[in-house]
C-alpha cells in the first residue's frame, strides 16, 4: 500500500459520539427542567425544531453544526425570550458528557499504529468541541499530531479544501495517507476525491462492491491488524 500516514474520522470511527450525545441531551434537559416543566419527548422535538431552525439558515455551513446556537434557540423557543446565563448553563451541562469518553481501546490501536505512521484527524464538527472530545482521547498529542476541524476550514467534507490542508499539515502526498471514516460520503467519496486511499470502517459484512483504493474494516482492532500484520 506504501501508505506513510493514516487521518481518522474522529466521531463514531475513534469515539461512539451518537452515545455521548444521548447522554449530554439528557444532562441538558435535567438543568433547563429546572427553569420550566418540559418532559423529555417534548424537550427532543424542541432540540429538533431549534436545530432545524439554525440549520434553514446557516445551510452548509461548518457553523451550522454548533450545539451552542442549537440551545440558544431551544431556550428562547422555551422561555419565549432570550435568556444567556441558562442558554451557557444548558451548554455546559451538555459538555459533560465527554467526561464519558471510554478511550482506552482507541489509545492502544494509536499507540500501535503511531510507532509507524504517522496519524491525524479530519472532522466535520465545530474545533471547540472537538477539543473537548480530544483531551479525553489523546490531550497531550502524542499519537495524533494534526487536526483539522470544518470550522477552520470553511468546508465540511467531502469538500476538497479540508483534505488537502489535512495534507499539507502532515506533510505527506495525499496519495501516501489512508483516510479511515464510517461515512460512505464524507468519508470513502471525499477521500478517493482527494487522492487517497479509504478504510471504510463499519461492524458488519462489507458493501457487495468497494471501489478502487477502497477496502472495509468492522473495528479499529481490525484495522491495526491490517496495517501491522
Amino acid at each position: 500500500m506504501n501508505i506513510r500516514g493514516i487521518l481518522f474520522d474522529l466521531d463514531d470511527t475513534l469515539i461512539p459520539s451518537e452515545k455521548l450525545y444521548r447522554l449530554g441531551l439528557q444532562a441538558a434537559h435535567r438543568r433547563l427542567r429546572r427553569e420550566v416543566h418540559l418532559a423529555w419527548p417534548a424537550f427532543l422535538q424542541l432540540y429538533g425544531e431549534a436545530r432545524a431552525l439554525i440549520k434553514s439558515r446557516l445551510g452548509s455551513c461548518p457553523a451550522a453544526r454548533n450545539r451552542m446556537l442549537y440551545f440558544k434557540q431551544l431556550v428562547e423557543l422555551a422561555l419565549g425570550s432570550s435568556r444567556p446565563r441558562l442558554a451557557l448553563e444548558v451548554m455546559n451541562a451538555f459538555n459533560r458528557c465527554w467526561r464519558s469518553i471510554d478511550a482506552s481501546e482507541t489509545r492502544r490501536v494509536a499507540a500501535r499504529l503511531a510507532r509507524r505512521y504517522h496519524l491525524g484527524i479530519i472532522t466535520n464538527q465545530m474545533a471547540l468541541m472537538q477539543l473537548q472530545k480530544m483531551e479525553r482521547l489523546d490531550p497531550r498529542g502524542k499519537w495524533f499530531k494534526v487536526l483539522v476541524t470544518a470550522e477552520e476550514v470553511g468546508v465540511e467534507k467531502p469538500g476538497l479544501p479540508i483534505y488537502l490542508l489535512a495534507c499539507h499539515r502532515m506533510g505527506i502526498p495525499a496519495d501516501k495517507i489512508l483516510l479511515v471514516g464510517n461515512s460512505w460520503k464524507s468519508d470513502v467519496r471525499g477521500g478517493l476525491r482527494a487522492g487517497m486511499q479509504v478504510a471504510y470502517m463499519c461492524p458488519g459484512k462489507p458493501p457487495a462492491h468497494m471501489p478502487y483504493r477502497t477496502f472495509h474494516v468492522p473495528s479499529l482492532k481490525a484495522l491495526a491488524i491490517r496495517m501491522l500484520g
